[in-house]
């Protein structure tokens, strides 16, 4: 279902776009928050509604070219963490000042 859900997002089929944030807004949400919990850092409602939207902003850059890279050797939900992880993360330095 999952992998469906994924495929009809990059086709832009019709509302595919926001079945998919429907089905893995949760994950991305709990992955900001393991992450900033990780690093002993707090945040805001406000804050991790932006993030959130950050992370669907990257999905859906060029043409969802990250989305585009899912191969199928893993859950569409253990991709999308380890996508939502390294855009969180790459936030994370840039507002600390860090190169990445």
């Amino acid at each position: 279902m999952d992998t469906e859900i994924l495929k009809n997002c990059i086709a832009e089929q019709p509302r595919g776009w926001e079945n998919f944030v429907d089905r893995f807004a949760g994950l991305i949400l709990h992955v900001i928050n393991h992450v900033y919990r990780a690093r002993f850092q707090n945040l805001s409602p406000e804050q991790r509604e932006s993030l959130c939207e950050t992370v669907f902003a990257a999905l859906r850059h060029d043409q969802y070219r990250l989305l585009k890279q899912y191969r199928g050797t893993c859950t569409v939900s253990g991709f999308l963490a380890v996508v939502a992880r390294r855009v969180v993360v790459r936030h994370l330095n840039n507002e600390s000042g860090e190169v990445t």
